[in-house]
């Protein structure tokens, strides 16, 4: 979804074989001439749709087209042949490099199983502080299925410049944990220190979020979540995305400039070690539709090159659930001096 002279901008259909045509956006396929134009069917999307991405492909509203557009627009189909060559050669490469810094993780046979059922239907958390520490408790009318995360299969390499990862599924990858070297890497010279105050000062500009119960966020018994999403937001009054939710006005430039830095150094970790076909997935996707990505405000600068916002919070867990974004997400945890990572 996008607003303003987004709004407006098409993928052009003679660049590509998948396209999206007139005020409506919607989805078509254009032949290898270039003269026939025909819908874009569900069929056409549906099994062209890769495993990290979720495309509401049988829905017929603007948006959801746009997305159907931008989910196929990285296939090869009608490419030149030298085209085709360079994006096996980067993928080759890619590969090559996944498999000298990736460990892949076996888990062992008596690890606490979780199947899809129980994630929908109990409200399970995981318990991340010390032994030592009470165990976390429920907020009111609240029942859940608490688990320390000493229950689950933790595996960890000492190398810093080693990451794991577990077998591919559908041929991706499905989930990558950067070697420790380069995850410091995201916060480099802006400082772990900047970033944590810029995210306070987020924090601290509104209520708390207030999600459904299938994504609730907690934290501690009697306390108050601190949790805040900062990035491009649906108007409720108009077919537009704004920029920033409106509290974000109040946000000094400085703290703008750390965001803005953990996320584009975040993308660029991100670039260097996924899967080439699911940076090539979200490079065409941003040329077929210019979707809104996190823009920072009052400061001239660039905006992030994928990913639209960022979700964080302080002391807070989550409900274990499986979310249907278009790609793939990145996350990252932090320790204060003396304050113990309370959940996973």
């Amino acid at each position: 979804m996008t607003s303003g002279i987004s709004e407006r901008v098409h993928y052009p259909p003679l660049t590509h074989n998948r396209g999206s045509r007139g005020s409506s956006c919607c989805a078509v396929t254009v032949s290898h001439d270039r003269q026939n134009v025909e819908p874009l069917t569900y069929n056409d999307v549906s099994n062209s749709s890769s495993s990290w991405c979720h495309v509401y492909s049988q829905s017929n509203a603007n948006s959801s087209r746009r997305t159907q557009c931008a989910s196929v627009a990285y296939l090869s189909d009608g490419l030149s042949s030298s085209v085709r060559r360079r994006r096996n050669r980067r993928a080759k490469k890619k590969l090559q490099k996944q498999r000298s810094v990736l460990r892949e993780i076996i888990v062992s046979s008596d690890h606490v199983p979780f199947s899809l059922s129980d994630i929908e239907d109990e409200v399970i958390v995981f318990d991340g502080g010390n032994l030592s520490c009470p165990p976390i408790t429920p907020p009111k009318t609240v029942e859940w299925r608490r688990h320390h995360v000493s229950d689950l299969h933790i595996q960890d390499d000492p190398q810093g410049d080693i990451g794991l990862t577990f077998r591919r599924i559908d041929g991706c990858l499905p989930f990558i944990r950067l070697p420790r070297n380069t995850s410091l890497d995201i916060i480099g010279r802006c400082g772990l220190d900047n970033i944590y105050k810029a995210l306070q000062a987020c924090e601290n500009l509104r209520t708390p979020l207030c999600r459904s119960n299938k994504k609730r966020v907690f934290t501690d018994f009697g306390k108050t979540p601190k949790y805040a999403c900062v990035g491009p937001q649906v108007s409720r009054n108009s077919p537009t995305v704004h920029d920033h939710p409106s509290f974000m006005d109040k946000l000094p430039s400085h703290h703008w400039k750390s965001l803005l830095w953990l996320m584009r150094r975040a993308e660029e970790s991100f670039k260097s070690i996924a899967d080439h076909q699911v940076i090539s997935h979200l490079h065409h996707a941003k040329n077929a539709v210019p979707f809104k990505t996190f823009t920072p405000s009052n400061i001239n600068s660039t905006s992030s090159k994928y990913f639209g916002g960022i979700a964080f919070g302080t002391n807070v867990f989550l409900r274990c659930h499986t979310d249907q974004d278009f790609t793939m997400s990145i996350s990252q945890t932090g320790v204060t001096d003396n304050v113990p990572c309370r959940s996973v």
